[in-house]
């Protein structure tokens, strides 16, 4: 065999040897990369989903809420209630950390965004969550 301006007889098994050797070799590298890969993604996917805030983060499933009949089948005052008692529970959590102290008006503390009611024998809700999901999951253009 020639290498270049080099001359140099190799035999076919010793040419065997190296092409195996070679062949070890890249199958080793490859290996790593997708090792290293995979490392990666798990510590990217970690850090997104550290650094993504979701509803689902900070959702609350409340059961055994009252039937429709006893709000007059209206949903609103429902919420209505709901809302008065989580704010009253927040403020009862605010005066046991603070001795007592009510807030001052306007300070922040948790704020309620919203409070949707689902019922769960609703066949579509799982297929509802997860299509939020994806949803969420969406980069805005």
């Amino acid at each position: 065999m020639n290498f270049g301006i080099l001359e140099a007889t190799v035999d076919r098994a010793k040419y065997g040897i190296f092409v195996v050797f070679m062949d070890f070799i890249m199958i080793c590298i490859f290996a790593y990369f997708i090792w290293y890969l995979d490392i990666s993604q798990q510590k990217f996917a970690k850090t997104f989903k550290a650094e993504t805030i979701q509803m689902n983060t900070f959702t609350v499933r409340i059961a055994e809420l009252p039937l429709n009949k006893e709000y007059g089948d209206n949903e609103h005052v429902l919420k209505a209630h709901l809302w008065k008692l989580v704010e009253d529970g927040l403020i009862e959590q605010y005066k046991k950390e603070n001795k007592g102290e009510e807030p001052e008006e306007g300070e922040k503390m948790i704020e309620i965004v919203d409070i949707q009611l689902a019922n769960t024998e609703f066949k579509g809700l799982k297929e509802l969550n997860d299509y939020a999901a994806q949803m969420t999951a969406r980069k805005p253009y």
